[in-house]
C-alpha cells in the first residue's frame, strides 16, 4: 500500500469516535480473524468487552475519544480493565486496549501498569494490520467499511493484479517477445485487426472507458524491476498462447482464469482491473495480432 493511500485510511480511522470506532474495529477484526476467530459483543452493556480474539483468548476494549486527554484515557482504561478482571479474566487471560489515534509513551505505560506486558494498539498498529496482514480483497472490505471511494484504491487493485501475475510466474522471461516500440500501431487499427467487424466499436469503446486505468497501469508497471516486468509479460504471453479461439475469446478465458485463481467470478472490480492490465499489454503489442 502506497503512502498516499495509507494517509487516506489513517484519516478516516482517526476521526471515528465512540461506537463508530468500536463498530469499525469489530468489522476490521472480523475481516482479519474471520467469524470463527473473532466474536464481537453488543455495543452497550458489554461488561467492558467489545469483542474476543478466540485463539489467544484476548478481550478487546475500544476507546475512540474526540481528542486525546491523558486523564480521560487513564479513567477509561481503568474502568474497562476493572470490568475485564471482574467478568472475563478467569476464562480469557489476555486484554487488548485499542485506541483511535497514535500513542505517546504515557498512553502505553498506563496500559502496561494495568496489565503487565499488554501494549495498546493505536492508529499505527491498526494500519499495520491493514497494510501487512490483510490481502487486497480484505483491504477493499475495510475501505468499504470506512466509506473510502473506489477512486482512492484503484492503485491497490492494479498492484494486486500485477503482484498476482508475478507471484505465479514460472516461465522463462528470456523467451519473452520484445516488440520494437518504433513499430507500434494506433490502437484502433490494432483493434480492427483483432476483432470481428461487429465487435470493433464495442472494443474501442471499452478501451476508451478503461484508458485512465490503462494509463495508471503503465505508471505502476514501470515501477517494477525490469526482471519483474519481464516475468509478468511472460506470464500473460504464455497464458494467451495456451488459450484458444479469437482474441476476444482468449481475453475472456484469461480473465476468467485470473478471477478463479485470485478472486471470485463475481468480483467485478478485479475483473475491471485485470482487463485493464491485459489491454495495456495488448496496446504494447505483446498479445494479439501485431500487423
Amino acid at each position: 500500500m502506497n503512502s498516499g493511500l495509507k494517509e487516506v485510511y489513517s484519516a478516516r480511522i482517526s476521526i471515528l469516535q465512540s461506537f463508530d470506532f468500536e463498530d469499525f474495529i469489530k468489522e476490521l477484526f472480523l475481516i482479519r480473524y474471520g467469524t470463527s476467530g473473532f466474536t464481537p459483543t453488543r455495543p452497550k452493556k458489554d461488561k467492558g468487552c467489545d469483542g474476543i480474539i478466540v485463539d489467544t483468548k484476548t478481550i478487546v476494549a475500544c476507546y475512540g475519544p474526540v481528542t486525546y486527554d491523558e486523564k480521560a484515557y487513564s479513567k477509561k482504561a481503568k474502568e474497562d480493565y476493572a470490568d475485564f478482571q471482574r467478568h472475563w479474566k478467569n476464562n480469557y487471560p489476555n486484554w487488548q486496549f485499542v485506541f483511535n489515534n497514535r500513542l505517546g509513551p504515557n498512553a502505553i505505560s498506563i496500559i502496561d501498569k494495568l496489565h503487565k506486558g499488554s501494549i495498546p494498539w493505536g492508529l499505527d498498529h491498526i494500519m499495520s494490520i491493514i497494510s501487512n496482514e490483510l490481502n487486497s480483497t480484505q483491504r477493499r472490505k475495510v475501505a468499504d467499511a470506512l466509506g473510502i471511494p473506489k477512486k482512492h484504491i484503484s492503485q491497490d487493485y492494479l498492484e494486486e493484479v500485477l503482484e498476482n501475475l508475478l507471484s505465479k510466474t514460472i516461465t522463462d522471461p528470456n523467451t519473452i517477445y520484445q516488440f520494437n516500440s518504433v513499430n507500434l500501431i494506433d490502437v484502433q487499427e490494432k483493434i480492427k485487426i483483432n476483432y470481428t467487424e461487429d465487435d470493433v466499436q464495442i472494443a474501442i469503446d471499452e478501451f476508451e472507458n478503461l484508458l485512465p486505468t490503462i494509463l495508471e497501469t503503465d505508471r505502476i508497471f514501470k515501477a517494477f524491476e525490469d526482471e519483474e516486468q519481464d516475468k509478468i509479460k511472460s506470464r500473460v504471453i504464455n497464458d494467451y498462447k495456451n488459450a484458444s479461439g479469437s482474441f476476444k475469446e482468449r481475453l475472456q478465458i484469461i480473465t476468467q482464469n485470473y478471477l478463479r485463481q485470485y478472486s471470485s467470478a463475481t468480483d467485478d472490480d478485479y475483473r475491471y482491473n485485470a482487463t485493464a492490465v491485459l489491454l495495456y499489454l495488448f496496446e504494447q503489442c505483446l498479445i494479439g495480432k501485431k500487423i
